[in-house]
């Protein structure tokens, strides 16, 4: 007995990785504690022959990067919850501890100690969370040393991760992307406080696309287009030079092929010369009204920032 108690208080670590995350309700990904300890069932033990590695881990599993790879890891047989086995996790996509220079070594040492206090809100408000777009300028541009704009471009993605149905698994989600400045934490305007909507922000080639695919669809579905909405333009556009053209299209009625084909026409009118790279969503009106009444958050968005074009 004391034997096997040996061997089970050898695989004690101050690092540790979940095994089992609740995106939707739970903040960390990975763990530092003062004293090594033994994970359980929820948390598996990370042992490193270097031991600096151990506040690495807990910075790197809890930025936007690091939450995405969890994810996508991960089984997800339940909404808003992620799941790896034992084995599975030690073929989890990371950074390369090992090429980081001492002098970043340092680095992430100072940042571990700017956030040992901070709270962080669950993983599925990462893109609203203003400690985690922190952490995210801290990891990307004070460790990595990439630009503003590689930044960006992570807090973009945080908030696409975000509108997963896989990671918010329908929880109400509130508030606009939080982007960090180089001095600290930028300012969230929550949703009360928000300022009259402005008139659509769209390029010309933007502008000429979505001409054009309305033209087509009344062409060729005529009398099966309810309306057309250009939504979280605005919004994105705010932070990020570049955002995708959110096009939501409502059928009067149709099945899976229907609305495949509507979606595609968009697509390839995109190839025809525009490029402007539109993300489309089509569903029935008996769809969107189902999803209007259960608030979810597709709704929620276009119902905050969008414009309706037929």
């Amino acid at each position: 007995m004391e034997n096997r108690a040996d061997e089970v208080w050898a695989t004690a670590s101050r690092a540790h990785l979940t095994l089992d995350f609740r995106f939707n309700s739970q903040p960390l990904a990975a763990a530092f504690t003062e004293r090594a300890s033994i994970g359980g069932r929820g948390w598996s033990n990370v042992i490193f022959d270097d031991k600096r590695y151990d506040c690495v881990l807990a910075l790197w599993g809890n930025c936007t990067l690091g939450l995405l790879s969890f994810w996508w890891h991960s089984s997800r047989q339940q909404p808003g919850r992620g799941i790896i086995a034992i084995r599975a996790a030690e073929s989890l996509p990371a950074l390369d501890f090992r090429v980081l220079t001492d002098e970043q070594l340092a680095t992430t040492q100072a940042i571990f100690e700017e956030f040992r206090e901070k709270e962080l809100q669950p993983a599925y408000l990462a893109d609203v969370d203003e400690n985690r777009a922190l952490l995210d300028r801290r990891v990307v541009c004070d460790l990595l040393r990439f630009d503003d704009g590689v930044y960006r471009a992570v807090r973009l993605l945080a908030a696409k991760w975000c509108a997963e149905p896989s990671v918010h698994g329908g929880k109400r989600h509130l508030g606009t992307t939080a982007v960090a400045t180089i001095s600290g934490t930028g300012r969230i305007v929550p949703r009360e406080q928000e300022p009259e909507q402005q008139p659509l922000s769209l390029t010309a080639d933007e502008r000429a696309w979505l001409d054009e695919y309305k033209r087509q669809l009344h062409e060729r579905f005529p009398g099966l287009i309810e309306s057309i909405v250009v939504y979280g333009i605005n919004s994105n556009r705010a932070a990020y030079a570049e955002v995708d053209l959110n096009t939501l299209v409502i059928i009067k009625e149709g099945d899976r092929k229907t609305e495949d084909a509507v979606s595609q026409l968009g697509h390839i009118i995109d190839m025809t010369g525009f490029f402007v790279a539109p993300s489309i969503l089509v569903y029935t009106a008996s769809d969107w009204e189902e999803r209007k009444r259960s608030d979810s958050p597709i709704y929620q968005m276009v119902a905050k920032d969008g414009f309706q074009e037929v």
